[in-house]
């Protein structure tokens, strides 16, 4: 990921915090595990970005998600207050094992978004597509 990355995801969610006509984000393929060298640093802009701009959809598949970063992005989906469609797939499992990376979002991650998930009543669509979730 270039240098930039990390101060784009900032800024993104610093413009986008006055915004209220923003209906449509798409970081899809975005890297948010290897964001500012790696763990849950993409969370907070992020999950503060989640819950206060009027979001319908959300499209971050193929993001690299990881289970720690998954739980912090529950915290900002719980309060989502208009998202319709929430997009966590994932192309295949085959591009995190040749990226040596952990970008599944695992059982607890999967059952923090669905909590988070629970009291957002204009959800429509949800797809968690070949996360290979898992009972712990």
């Amino acid at each position: 990921m270039a240098d930039s990355a990390p101060l784009s995801l900032d800024a993104l969610a610093l413009a986008l915090d006055e915004s209220r006509a923003l209906a449509s984000l798409s970081l899809r393929g975005l890297d948010l595990n290897g964001y500012r060298g790696g763990g849950t640093a993409a969370a907070t802009p992020l999950a503060a970005l989640l819950g206060r701009a009027p979001l319908v959809e959300v499209d971050l598949k193929n993001c690299h998600i990881s289970e720690k970063l998954a739980i912090r992005l529950a915290a900002g989906l719980s309060s989502a207050p208009c998202l319709a469609v929430l997009n966590l797939g994932r192309t295949s499992t085959e591009a995190c094992a040749m990226h040596n990376c952990d970008c599944g979002i695992g059982g607890k991650g999967a059952t923090a978004i669905c909590e988070a998930l629970a009291h957002v009543t204009t959800l429509e669509s949800l797809d968690l597509r070949r996360q290979e979730i898992k009972d712990e």
